[in-house]
């Protein structure tokens, strides 16, 4: 859908008379990362969320990979930040899907920056906050690999199934 210069000129055509509709600049924003032009997706995501779109979560979440992709981890922790604070939480089916994954990467993201233990924390929030178990087994995987991080004692009881806190929970 969004895969295209077609569909890139449409949109800059449509917020010529609409400059303020932050959902536009949302999916102008959305077809220059499909495009692989992410630096041409930034100021349109932060023009998508100036002017507030049903969509201010996607596109922080969309920023936090690019700054990802840019190697500014930094700023990629910031975006998820942002985007778990504007989630609205259970009013959409999508934020079901959506918050496992921003937490999730919120704690790719920590252990990157060398935080080990809020990384840890953010991946049990993933874990908890959604049933779907293949979004269960990464944050178990990421989990365990922040254990290792802080402590391979820990990291092994759990592994072999000593330690049960996280289960149910």
């Amino acid at each position: 859908l969004f895969r295209s210069s077609k569909m890139v000129e449409q949109l800059k055509v449509r917020l010529g008379d609409e400059l303020e509709n932050g959902d536009l600049w949302y999916f102008l924003g959305c077809s220059y990362y499909q495009m692989n032009e992410h630096l041409n997706s930034i100021p349109a995501l932060q023009k998508a969320v100036q002017y507030h779109t049903s969509y201010d979560a996607e596109a922080y979440s969309l920023l936090s990979y690019i700054y990802e992709e840019l190697k500014d981890y930094v700023q990629a922790m910031e975006m998820v930040e942002l985007a778990l604070g504007v989630l609205p939480f259970g009013r959409r089916k999508r934020d079901k899907v959506f918050l496992p994954n921003l937490l999730r990467g919120l704690g790719s993201l920590q252990l990157r920056l060398g935080s080990p233990g809020r990384a840890a924390d953010s991946y049990l929030k993933a874990v908890h906050s959604d049933k779907d178990f293949g979004e269960q087994v990464r944050a178990y995987s990421g989990y365990l690999l922040c254990l290792h991080y802080e402590n391979d004692q820990q990291c092994r009881a759990f592994c072999c199934g000593r330690e049960r806190v996280v289960w149910g929970a």
